[in-house]
């Protein structure tokens, strides 16, 4: 297919009119970059991009969300105007594709983005397609692969050419790959054209077309094609300025990459699986894969592992500091006064939260015990104070644990932006979907994580998840934490 052979209806030198401001997101949209068209030139992804700096007159910009599955947002173009993808298109008035239903652009395995785009300028002849049909041969050598797991050796998509110069065989599912050379064997299938996100810098790869059959209306073909920009991109991503340990894999293929001079840990990274799209500052002589990291499976005198215990049946019998019973969160002392603080049932806690220091004849350490889920919809801080003793620094533990062998989950609200303490949770911690950044204070240690920020600033390249060890549990150790505070790694993922 000649991507040099069409014909255009008219080139406009216009700012198309401005939908509402609520679809545009600038700097807080993931995808970054350009697409190039011999028609009207350079499209840009996002006002953010460093060769157009200080031009964000209009906040703008392209996103996918992962959950829904779907790309949004809008584009720009100094002859074509704007280019919405997906649902956005109905701001601009642009209801029904040529096929008569509403408006989508879905994600789809491996990256894969299917459905439409338009240009509004251009009305109704405006539908740009992003996957063209299943086409021919699927086994031969595949070039410029993205998405790739070195382990195994696959990758999400490739190229029939080396310099993605021909619309035709744009493959997925890709196998026998030399990762170096950024080849493939083979794919297990090909398209006419189309394009993807590339996951590890979040941008859009590929082809897509703009124009009629008989090629009399339309801009033609675009190149989303992230090596023709320098421009540095990246998506939500977790930071922890300390170690990170996994009984099982750290990160996958859609864990998009920190950005650069950026990276997921300070330090070491161990697991007991593979390690994809994560990093650590140390580099690959601080990165294990396939290292035996166990969790306590069941709950006897000791709650251990070869990491630390912590002795809940103790603290549960009053043999690490007073324990007392709670009806709500209100119960719970200020300063916490060295005490272990127990809630059978689901315990929500509603109400930013301030942990005081100790004052004289009061401690600040103290645990809260939790046996069902916990969830913080609201903020936790420490009180910003000098203290005469490190025995009046303020230093929660929270501890969550299993009912009838359910829950045992820290639930994170999304509009929380900050936390501290030592979070030990039997089941899974959550951090909330939403696009705030979360800060987390201290450590965090659970059966399994969900990291569901999809905070982006592409100006200041912040994480979207950040777990700052702040060394309290060591300095004044919450009640039934002594042993783990000499052995419980700061970080664990599942």
């Amino acid at each position: 297919m000649n991507r040099r052979v069409w014909i255009i209806a008219a080139i406009l030198l216009l700012a198309a009119v401005l939908p509402s401001a609520d679809i545009f997101a600038g700097k807080s949209n993931k995808i970054r970059g350009w697409a190039w068209s011999e028609n009207i030139g350079w499209v840009s992804m996002n006002c953010y991009n460093e060769e157009i700096a200080n031009a964000c007159l209009v906040d703008y910009g392209v996103d996918y969300d992962k959950n829904a599955q779907s790309l949004f947002g809008t584009a720009w173009s100094e002859y074509g105007g704007w280019l919405c993808f997906g649902v956005t298109c109905k701001d601009f008035g642009l209801n029904l594709t040529p096929e008569g239903l509403a408006p989508e652009a879905r994600l789809l395995a491996n990256g894969l983005i299917s459905g439409w785009a338009a240009w509004p300028v251009l009305g109704a002849d405006g539908w740009m397609k992003l996957l063209g049909k299943q086409s021919g041969n699927a086994f031969a050598k595949f070039y410029q692969c993205r998405n790739c797991n070195k382990t195994d050796k696959v990758c999400s998509f490739c190229f029939s050419d080396q310099q993605i110069l021909g619309s035709r065989n744009f493959c997925t599912s890709c196998s026998n790959c030399d990762l170096v050379a950024g080849t493939c064997a083979a794919c297990s299938t090909c398209y006419e054209y189309g394009m993807a996100v590339d996951f590890a810098t979040n941008t859009l790869a590929g082809w897509a077309w703009n124009g009629d059959v008989a090629q009399k209306t339309g801009f033609g073909w675009f190149s989303f094609h992230p090596k023709f920009s320098s421009t540095e991109v990246h998506g939500p991503y977790v930071n922890v300025v300390g170690d990170v340990y996994s009984g099982g894999n750290i990160g996958s293929l859609y864990t998009p990459i920190a950005g650069t001079g950026k990276t997921n840990a300070t330090f070491l990274l161990q697991s007991g699986g593979k390690i994809v799209h994560f990093d650590s500052a140390c580099g690959d002589n601080c990165e294990q894969e396939n290292v035996k990291l166990g969790f306590p499976k069941t709950e006897t005198n000791y709650y251990a592992d070869q990491l630390g215990f912590l002795d809940i049946k103790g603290l549960l019998a009053g043999q690490h500091g007073l324990r007392e019973d709670i009806k709500m969160f209100g119960d719970i002392d200020n300063p916490l006064n060295g005490q272990v603080y127990y809630y059978d049932g689901d315990l929500y806690l509603n109400n930013d939260w301030i942990v005081n220091n100790g004052i004289t004849g009061k401690v600040g350490n103290g645990t809260l015990v939790v046996r069902g889920n916990l969830y913080v919809n609201k903020n936790v801080g420490y009180q910003q104070a000098p203290v005469k003793n490190t025995k009046e620094i303020a230093s929660l533990g929270v501890i969550v644990l299993k009912k009838n062998g359910q829950q045992g989950n820290i639930v994170i609200a999304k509009d929380v932006e900050n936390l501290v303490g030592n979070f030990y949770a039997e089941g899974k911690i959550s951090t909330g979907i939403g696009k705030k950044q979360l800060k987390v204070s201290g450590l965090m240690i659970a059966q399994a994580f969900a990291f569901q920020r999809e905070f982006v600033d592409l100006q200041t390249k912040a994480p979207a998840e950040q777990i700052v060890y702040d060394g309290r549990v060591m300095v004044n150790t919450p009640p039934g934490f002594a042993d783990v505070a000499k052995g419980m790694p700061e970080w664990v993922i599942e």
